[in-house]
């Protein structure tokens, strides 16, 4: 950030070291590492659930957009009970929408999808 840049050049004592913690912190224990398998596991059934939601809406000939996709994974990933926000908003772009970085469909720019 520019705070801390600007910190760091009022400083005379500044250390260009790498913290021990980054590599402590990337260590997993196993504790960590099931958590994260069993996260996964969840995650993908709520995403096979939503995909199956989906394509049944496609296949019946609702017009299903890239905010249906976002909002659909977000109601079958709400159902786990361990589930409690979102860490950054769904990318779900079709077509076009799905070439631009980072993209957040919204009711103006969100693209039919299809199976």
């Amino acid at each position: 950030s520019e705070a801390l840049a600007a910190a760091a050049a009022a400083s005379d004592e500044l250390v260009l070291e790498r913290s021990p913690l980054v590599a402590m912190k990337a260590v997993k224990n196993p504790q960590e590492l099931e958590g994260m398998r069993r996260a996964h596991v969840r995650d993908g059934a709520a995403v096979a659930r939503a995909f199956c939601d989906l394509e049944r809406r496609v296949l019946d000939g609702e017009t299903v957009d890239e905010c249906d996709v976002a909002d659909a994974l977000l109601r079958y990933r709400s159902l786990d009970p361990a589930f409690l926000e979102p860490s950054f908003p769904t990318i779900a772009g079709a077509g076009p929408n799905g070439a631009i970085v980072h993209y957040s469909a919204s009711p103006d720019s969100a693209a039919a999808v299809d199976a």
